[in-house]
């Protein structure tokens, strides 16, 4: 009996200390996290965590999650390269902490959840998509390896993003030619690697990819697999949209 009223003071200490509403909060994040399901995703697991975001629990159950499971396995066939392995698990957090609109370290990525109940039924899933290219990218700078240009890194993001997953390819034509550049970045840069997938070589993006993976990117690549120089590509690409 003495223990069991040694018990109850401990229980009542723990509720009045405020232990007990922070199992009660711990609880709650693990209510609000989901994990892949879908045969889709297979061999990999995503796990997206919305605790900071509970109004978007019947948007990621639905859209967001289902097209993680399905595009990261895209993703990684579309981007392969010799001895390479993908990560297995990707984790994806909507929080409150982050104020760009996502950004992924190795893989893991992070999303300002304001931005995205904002734009759940815009731009939202395609930004997610974007992010899990990043996750199959795994660059890093190899001792002796050149840097791969970010410019490019980003691109091959939003080629990915626009050119496969996106409907249309919205923002991705410069609207003063004369004045961009290839090295833009994001969607000037898809809208490029778009043009030299079709007009020169159907592989490009899987080669400069796989060069980038191994640290080995250099400029003399693009005459290697067109025949021509990323400047001379660009002139030709940018003719086209005048």
């Amino acid at each position: 009996m003495r223990n069991g009223k040694l018990l109850i003071v401990a229980v009542l200490l723990v509720l009045f200390l405020g232990v007990g509403p922070s199992l009660a909060a711990d609880a709650a994040k693990k209510a609000a996290r989901l994990t892949s399901k879908s045969p889709a995703a297979a061999p990999y697991q995503i796990t997206i965590d919305y605790t900071d975001a509970p109004e978007l629990k019947d948007w990621v159950e639905k859209k967001l999650q289902p097209t993680a499971d399905t595009w990261y396995a895209k993703i990684v066939k579309t981007l392969p390269s010799k001895d390479f392995t993908p990560p297995a698990r990707v984790s994806i957090v909507i929080t409150d902490g982050y104020r760009g609109v996502a950004a992924t370290g190795g893989n893991h990525v992070e999303c300002n959840s304001g931005w995205f109940k904002e734009n759940r039924d815009g731009e939202a899933p395609g930004a997610v998509v974007h992010e899990l290219v990043h996750v199959v990218q795994q660059y890093s700078r190899r001792r002796g390896g050149a840097s791969n240009p970010g410019w490019l890194v980003e691109g091959i993001a939003d080629y990915i993003r626009w050119f496969k997953y996106e409907p249309e390819p919205t923002g991705c034509r410069p609207r003063n030619p004369d004045k961009a550049s290839y090295t833009d970045s994001y969607r000037t840069t898809a809208g490029f690697l778009n043009y030299v997938v079709e007009k020169h070589d159907k592989e490009v993006v899987v080669k400069l990819n796989a060069a980038m993976r191994r640290g080995k990117y250099s400029p003399g690549l693009w005459k290697e697999y067109t025949g021509k120089t990323v400047d001379e590509l660009w002139k030709q690409y940018v003719a086209t949209l005048r």
